[in-house]
């Protein structure tokens, strides 16, 4: 994810597809189920392989090379019309748009890799789920983008979303209330954690066009959704435990 200065009072000479300093994180349609649904079932479907879990992401992905490519060919700049501009308010509905826009070619590729791990490991818990925790922290990041950067500044880029789906894989297997279902969440928590955990701390170090207000924000919005998300089934699992309450007939 990038910031770049951007004055609204005249043209600039800033190119975006122009090489920039490569960081490791710079970073659908499908049937979706109803929310008490989704937020519902096991944590790791048995029957849902990898490569089921995958195709969601991929369709993201598939959405953010092509924009990248009709810019490359077509000689497009959609940096503008796609990015947040801080502090505007214009700009509130790039929210849903930043994530999928790219500076060049080592922004997209240094976050579609994160992008698709870390996305197939969320997906694996369901296309429904997957869903929420990609929108939950493409809001949270973007807002947290609009309200923070500094004025005159644009961003793109999904690592805000990668940030998202780290939050969320180490919170999920925090506050996992079933005892069968921890342990495998907890193994996927160290294996993201020694893969990808000091790149990540080391990214939400301020620091030149790196926007660090993006991805704090994108993993507080992933952990907001696992929080949300297992309480939503732990609370189903008591109460199907507990099974229906019968009253007796009022006289």
């Amino acid at each position: 994810m990038r910031i770049s200065n951007w004055d609204n009072s005249g043209p600039s000479s800033w190119d975006p597809k122009q090489k920039a300093p490569i960081d490791p994180f710079n970073t659908a349609r499908f049937n979706v189920q109803p929310v008490d649904q989704a937020l519902s079932g096991p944590a790791y479907q048995q029957n849902r392989s990898l490569k089921q879990a995958a195709k969601p992401v991929l369709v993201l992905l598939a959405i953010m090379w092509a924009i990248y490519l009709v810019e490359v060919f077509a000689r497009l700049d959609l940096t503008s019309l796609l990015g947040i501009h801080a502090g505007q308010v214009s700009s509130l509905w790039n929210i849903f748009t930043f994530p999928f826009e790219h500076l060049n070619f080592g922004h997209i590729v240094n976050n579609s890799w994160p992008f698709l791990i870390l996305g197939t490991l969320v997906s694996k818990e369901g296309a429904s789920r997957y869903l929420w925790v990609t929108v939950a922290g493409t809001v949270v990041s973007g807002l947290g983008v609009w309200l923070l950067s500094p004025t005159y500044s644009l961003t793109v880029g999904a690592s805000g979303v990668v940030f998202a789906y780290f939050g969320y894989l180490i919170a999920a297997a925090l506050v996992e209330k079933n005892s069968s279902q921890r342990a495998g969440r907890i193994a996927v928590a160290v294996v993201v954690g020694i893969f990808y955990g000091s790149s990540m701390l080391m990214s939400l170090i301020p620091r030149g066009d790196v926007s660090w207000q993006g991805h704090l924000m994108g993993a507080v919005g992933g952990i907001i959704a696992a929080i949300i998300i297992e309480g939503a089934e732990a609370h189903r699992l008591q109460a199907r435990q507990n099974g229906p309450q019968i009253f007796p007939p009022s006289r």
